[in-house]
């Protein structure tokens, strides 16, 4: 998926921002809707571009992992794909961080964005059993990486874990 939505992304994002890819090989597959994570990652993406607007670095990574019972997390025990796009960018701080799912809440100029791309992504990622965390500090960049539950397809397009 990282891979088919790079060419994509080097068209959209500026010149000045590097396109940085840390892909784990041979993922397991995630049961989802494959057209919604693009638009996750693109949105995420275009997003860290418009946290940089002196140019960074752009980072999208994917890697494996396990969450255990005892895990403090609101996913099921089992095995994860995360997806994480960080920049090196203008940061958040916790105010602003705290409030980045919530409908039109944005921080951009009037008319420059609805303040739903982010809370659009939250939803399809809860739909796909998984979760979003922030991780940012201003002046420093964000980090935003999704949790989705491996999966197998089974019957057409229904999945199980």
């Amino acid at each position: 998926l990282v891979d088919g939505i790079i060419a994509l992304l080097r068209r959209t994002i500026r010149e000045d921002i590097e396109i940085v890819t840390d892909l784990a090989p041979d993922l397991w597959p995630v049961c989802a809707d494959r057209g919604q994570l693009e638009n996750c990652l693109i949105n995420l993406a275009v997003n860290a571009r418009d946290a940089m607007p002196q140019g960074g670095t752009l980072t999208l990574s994917a890697a494996e992992g396990e969450v255990g019972p005892d895990h403090r997390s609101q996913l099921l025990p089992g095995h994860y794909v995360s997806l994480s796009v960080a920049d090196t960018g203008t940061g958040m701080d916790e105010k602003t961080k705290s409030r980045i799912f919530e409908p039109f809440f944005t921080t951009k100029e009037l008319g420059k964005g609805t303040g739903l791309g982010m809370p659009i992504i939250n939803g399809i990622v809860k739909q796909h059993q998984g979760t979003i965390a922030v991780s940012s500090t201003a002046g420093k960049g964000t980090t935003l990486t999704v949790k989705l539950p491996i999966g197998e397809r089974y019957e057409k397009d229904t999945c199980r874990r």
